[in-house]
């Protein structure tokens, strides 16, 4: 199962708390270890019993791991409400240094961990076990540790609860959280904070997790079951609902179990609400993994946050192949707009570019094999949505001219973003980032007017 983690150091040692899944197994002994991410949570969600109870839990986990004859303090910190004195995390976890259970140097006194020259890193979180936290770089992501505290290791203000009511709630509120690998979707100093990136949805272990992760949905699909990740920005969270929906197809070498909650960051500032959507045959989605299963997929998974989101927008966005996902959704379905990135005319990059090496002798019978639903080119022809199209310079698997066919076909308004010298899967960021957002407005304010399809 998935609980919540923290950090641990032992003061002469330190703990963090983190949001992920450990078995239950006989630990390994490390009895040099002096800093460790908690395997498992107390059970109860951001509710440790106060930070008595979360030193309580990070000494019983160091002592089946060897290490119990240190003190070990949670790296918490705590603000001050009901009368209570605020704790800073930094001020209660000694001085330091800490080592991980491979006997990795994570820091060397409170300055250094609260230094970008800190060894928090994806290959340095380990467990009290000795097994390594998974990463963003993992399929299922647990990089998010509570610590209820500001970069400098500080306590918030009163103001907002930002620690769960001190660690004593596992209902509504909110708690800080940090990236424990920091490494985040955008290039910021909030996505790369170890322990100070964004709140907590809520305080009970559903919201921690899927704070940390996407979750999980089945839908019946030609006699089996379609898989969909849903993830929300901070915003939905905070306010309750989203505002808008997502709808995102990814490229054949992605899973949509990775991505929904790292794209919901890219959100923060709008009420947002991703749904990702693995294909037939791939990740939990069942049946046979065939191209002419993809549209009908796509409409399904469409259908279904339809009935979700009443009356409120819907964006198809893909990625590479998922672009034909995308287009034909929006060819079928009425969207509030629509957005593209490296979108892919199938048949004439079967033809043009991956004919030659046998004289087009199959590229002909390979492309006319490509279902209809499939086809970018015509689907563009006949979409009037407002819509955005992001295309990498330098793509590889796409290359540029073969994007722009599908770019100048399309029949809608569109935006076109240019993202120079970028590759095939390079991220969506800094400037260009700021971009999609400006162009998402002008979609949005395009469907408010009554413009999309």
């Amino acid at each position: 199962m998935r609980s919540i983690r923290m950090a641990a150091l032992a003061a002469s040692a330190l703990t963090l708390a983190t949001i992920g899944a450990e078995a239950q197994q006989p630990p390994p002994q490390f009895p040099d270890m002096t800093f460790f991410i908690t395997s498992v949570g107390g059970g109860q969600g951001a509710n440790l019993g106060g930070l008595e109870g979360a030193d309580r839990h990070c000494q019983a986990l160091a002592t089946k791991a060897g290490a119990g004859n240190k003190t070990w303090r949670a790296y918490l910190s705590t603000q001050a409400v009901g009368g209570a004195t605020a704790v800073n995390a930094k001020d209660r976890i000694g001085k330091g240094p800490w080592t991980n259970a491979k006997g990795v140097v994570i820091a060397t006194s409170v300055e250094d961990l609260h230094s970008p020259n800190n060894k928090l890193t994806a290959d340095a979180n380990v467990a009290e076990t000795g097994r390594l936290i998974p990463s963003r770089l993992y399929t299922v992501n647990q990089h998010d540790i509570l610590t209820g505290s500001r970069p400098d290791g500080t306590a918030f203000p009163p103001d907002k609860d930002m620690t769960c009511g001190n660690w004593t709630k596992s209902g509504e509120g909110n708690a800080m959280v940090g990236h424990s690998d920091r490494m985040g979707l955008r290039d910021d100093e909030a996505s790369k904070s170890w322990n100070s990136s964004h709140p907590s949805r809520a305080c009970d272990q559903a919201s921690l997790v899927a704070t940390g992760g996407a979750v999980r949905k089945l839908i019946p699909f030609q006699d089996r079951e379609l898989e969909i990740w849903t993830a929300k920005s901070h915003q939905a969270q905070q306010q309750g609902y989203a505002d808008l929906f997502i709808l995102r197809f990814y490229g054949n070498a992605d899973r949509a179990d990775r991505w929904p909650a790292e794209e919901a960051e890219m959100w923060n500032g709008r009420a947002v609400e991703v749904w990702g959507m693995n294909y037939p045959g791939f990740g939990g989605s069942t049946g046979p993994a065939r191209l002419s299963r993809i549209g009908p997929a796509a409409l399904a998974a469409f259908d279904e946050l339809k009935r979700h989101a009443t009356d409120r927008p819907i964006m198809p966005f893909g990625t590479s192949i998922g672009a034909t996902a995308a287009l034909h959704v929006a060819a079928s379905r009425s969207c509030a707009g629509l957005i593209l990135h490296n979108p892919v005319p199938l048949r004439e990059l079967i033809l043009q570019r991956f004919g030659w090496w046998n004289l087009w002798l199959l590229a002909g019978p390979v492309a006319s094999q490509i279902p209809p639903e499939l086809d970018s080119i015509e689907n563009a022809k006949a979409v009037r949505t407002p819509a955005i199209f992001l295309l990498a310079e330098k793509d590889e698997v796409v290359p540029s001219r073969y994007q722009k066919l599908v770019a100048d076909a399309y029949a809608g308004e569109k935006r076109v973003i240019q993202l120079p010298g970028a590759y095939h899967n390079d991220p969506i960021e800094a400037t260009r980032l700021a971009d999609l957002h400006k162009a998402l407005d002008w979609v949005l304010a395009k469907s408010s007017s009554g413009q999309a399809r």
